[in-house]
């Protein structure tokens, strides 16, 4: 039995902020470069214009850093009263299965005795 051909997908690549279509069935989809924004300071250099790109992007990535340092920290204590939680209920189910037996003992102890 052959294998089945993957289907062709369309990709959508850019380049210096030109579009084309193009379709591949193995290629993933590739970056898109972006033309350069249209308020961009023509008279600043171009390694200007990245440096502060750059400190703009690890500016974002700090702060995300800390929403999921936070978010992180959030996910342990709730992980942790998880725990928690799941320690008591075993806790009661045990003394609930003892109750069961010894229950279910007296029952059978009351029944044999008639």
């Amino acid at each position: 039995m052959a294998a089945a051909e993957p289907n062709e997908i369309p990709l959508l690549v850019a380049v210096n902020g030109i579009a084309s279509s193009t379709s591949s069935e193995t290629e993933s989809q590739p970056s898109i470069i972006p033309a350069t924004p249209p308020n961009s300071n023509a008279s600043s250099s171009p390694n200007t214009n990245n440096n502060n790109t750059m400190q703009v992007i690890t500016e974002e990535l700090k702060e995300l850093n800390k929403k999921l340092d936070t978010l992180n920290t959030r996910m342990i204590a709730t992980n942790d009263l998880m725990i928690i939680m799941n320690d008591k209920l075993t806790s009661a189910q045990r003394v609930m299965l003892g109750f069961m037996v010894v229950s279910s003992a007296a029952t059978i102890i009351v029944a044999l005795k008639k």
